[in-house]
């Protein structure tokens, strides 16, 4: 990829996250990269195809570390939820409207970005991930709890400071915690609820 096409997708990624798909033109991407319309449109014909690119990166940020976390096996399965963890909390530590692009997007209309999941091995990955959990149930090192609910409640818990940010800054941190400082204990409690509802308690003779 040219350091060009580079830019064009560095600027529509900031303002598709800014100001999502429908209130994003191919003129306000091309303004903001310095080019004429046109010129954008000789590397992506519509606005579907830049979204599909920039949604495509936002995606292949993070597949690559969390698929070698998964091949690890020297680590633990929390140990393999911790690090999974990290990867996805420092994502939007980088990009932290990402949340809220991601949500406005589903609600707007869930099927691109489903379609896009499926194209650049985001189920794949997921299959991954629940042959991971049903392995662990099956041999007795995790509780039998239905995927469903295991996947919202650690999704859940994961968005939650990044969607409610502006509140958690303005009324619940003091002045000198900052965000990010609050994210990274946040993520500390986060992995004691999972493992608090997944670990099988040994019973004491």
């Amino acid at each position: 990829m040219s350091e060009l096409e580079n830019k064009i997708i560095a600027s529509a990624k900031e303002l598709f996250i800014k100001n999502g798909y429908e209130d994003t033109s191919m003129s306000d991407i091309a303004a903001l990269v310095g080019m004429n319309r046109s010129g954008i449109h000789y590397y992506y014909r519509t606005k579907e195809k830049m979204f599909q690119a920039v949604a495509g990166s936002i995606i292949n940020e993070i597949l690559p570390t969390v698929n070698n976390i998964l091949d690890n096996d020297k680590m633990s399965f929390f140990e393999k939820v911790e690090h999974i963890a990290d990867q996805y909390i420092s994502v939007y530590k980088r990009n932290p409207d990402l949340v809220y692009f991601i949500f406005n997007e589903l609600r707007r209309d869930s099927d691109p970005l489903i379609n896009l999941a499926k194209s650049e091995g985001i189920f794949d990955y997921l299959d991954r991930l629940i042959s991971l959990l049903l392995s662990e149930m099956d041999a007795g090192r995790i509780r039998k709890i239905p995927l469903q609910y295991i996947g919202c409640q650690i999704v859940s818990q994961l968005f939650f400071p990044f969607i409610a940010k502006s509140v958690i800054t303005k009324m619940l941190l003091d002045s000198e915690e900052s965000f990010d400082t609050f994210v990274d204990n946040w993520k500390g409690y986060v992995l004691a609820e999972i493992r608090q509802m997944l670990e099988i308690k040994q019973v004491r003779q």
